[in-house]
C-alpha cells in the first residue's frame, strides 16, 4: 500500500476547550485569530479538536491568512496528554518566520523557508514510521522530524505570538 493510500487527510477545527484565553476562533471553528497582547515573548496558542493515533498517516493545510508585522507563527504537533492548557503543550513544530524547527529539549534547527500572509502549509504527521514534514504551497520541504515520541494520541498545533490580529485557518 503507497503512501498516499494510508494517508488521511483531516478536516479539522481548532477546539475551544485548548486554546489561549486572546485567541478567538471563528468560521465555525476553522480560523484562529490573535486578539490581544500576552506580554513579552507571549504565545497565543490552539490546538485541533481532532486526536490523531497511532497506525495511519494524517495531513492538514493551514493557510496563514494575515502574519502581523513583526509576528511569528508556529505550526506542528502535540501530545494530547499535555493538559488542557494549550500554553503548555509539549510540541514538535515548525516557526514560519525564522525557518527553525523546535522539539522538547533541542535547541532550534534550520528548516524549510520563511513565510508570508497568504502562504498555505501542509502538515504531514506520520504515526506509521513516527516523521513530520511540511510543505509551504506545495513544495516538499522534507522530513522535519523523525523517531519523536510515540504517544498514542496527538492533535495539531498552532501558536501565534505576540502580534495581535495575526490568523490563521485550517482548510
Amino acid at each position: 500500500m503507497s503512501e498516499a493510500d494510508r494517508t488521511e487527510i483531516v478536516s479539522d477545527t481548532f477546539a475551544t476547550e485548548h486554546k489561549g484565553s486572546k485567541i478567538e476562533l471563528s468560521n465555525n471553528g476553522q480560523t484562529a485569530k490573535l486578539t490581544g497582547m500576552y506580554g513579552e515573548n507571549g504565545w497565543g496558542t490552539v490546538r485541533g479538536s481532532k486526536l490523531m493515533s497511532s497506525g495511519a498517516i494524517y495531513r492538514t493545510d493551514v493557510t496563514i491568512d494575515n502574519l502581523a508585522f513583526g509576528s511569528r507563527i508556529r505550526i506542528g504537533v502535540c501530545l494530547s496528554t499535555s493538559g488542557k492548557d494549550a500554553t503548555s503543550a509539549i510540541g514538535w513544530y515548525w516557526d514560519t518566520k525564522s525557518a527553525s524547527i523546535f522539539s522538547p529539549n533541542t535547541s532550534s534547527t534550520n528548516y524549510g523557508e520563511t513565510c508570508k500572509t497568504g502562504d498555505e502549509i501542509t502538515i504531514i504527521v506520520d504515526l506509521i514510521d513516527y516523521k513530520i514534514s511540511f510543505c509551504k504551497n506545495e513544495k516538499d520541504l522534507g522530513v522535519a522530524f523523525s523517531n519523536f515520541s510515540k504517544s498514542s494520541t496527538w492533535n495539531f498545533l498552532v501558536c501565534i505570538d505576540n502580534q495581535q490580529g495575526s490568523q490563521v485557518t485550517l482548510n
